[in-house]
């Protein structure tokens, strides 16, 4: 971990102590175990190409961006979300070319906590999506999901080596699972971002 990476965690612990905001909902949000509990998607049955996909200094990049459908290449992690409690998700972003990407936390194809859309900027610029928990995710799918990506990593575009295809659906209909998800399948260009960081607001 870099000086400015170490300074930046004490400074963002000193905020949340000020604000009255709960750490530990997201893990690897500056990239520097790699893709650690990340998980890059490209569906190859829909006939999709992978980005280019790296990591540099923290920073996730991806170049080669050929818009198509929003929700077809991805970046996800399972979070563990309350219903009516307050979050903020931070992060920040940037990129050239045309297009919007999507932000959301979600179970995809039933309900959402939160989806936004944003257009990169052309440099380095900080992003705050706030919202309140409309249903509780199974925190025992939760651990199963990040103990089967915890030595997720890059190849082609997508991540490898993972265990997901042995983590379990949680039981029932009801909405239960929660990915916090960067779909980047409708941008032209490239996008890259750094410093992801998700937290309980307590006040």
């Amino acid at each position: 971990m870099t000086t400015r990476q170490k300074l930046l965690l004490t400074v963002t612990g000193f905020i949340m102590l000020l604000t009255g905001a709960r750490a530990g909902l997201l893990e690897n949000g500056n990239f520097s175990k790699g893709t650690a509990n990340w998980e890059m998607a490209v569906p190859s049955e829909v006939g999709v190409t992978a980005p280019e996909a790296k990591i540099e200094k923290g920073e996730f990049h991806l170049g080669k961006l050929r818009a198509t459908k929003p929700g077809y290449i991805t970046l996800n992690q399972a979070v563990n979300i309350r219903k009516g409690k307050k979050y903020k998700l931070t992060y920040e972003a940037k990129g050239e070319g045309a297009g919007q990407y999507l932000v959301a936390l979600h179970d995809p194809g039933k309900l959402g906590h939160v989806s936004k859309l944003f257009t990169p900027a052309a440099s380095w610029e900080v992003i705050v999506v706030e919202f309140t928990g409309q249903f509780d995710t199974d925190s025992g799918w939760v651990r199963e999901w990040l103990r089967a990506t915890k030595k997720s990593r890059l190849k082609g575009g997508q991540t490898v080596n993972t265990t997901l295809q042995e983590v379990r659906s949680p039981k029932g209909d009801d909405p239960s699972r929660t990915w916090l998800t960067f779909a980047v399948g409708a941008l032209d260009g490239s996008l890259a971002i750094r410093n992801v960081s998700l937290v309980e607001v307590l006040k």
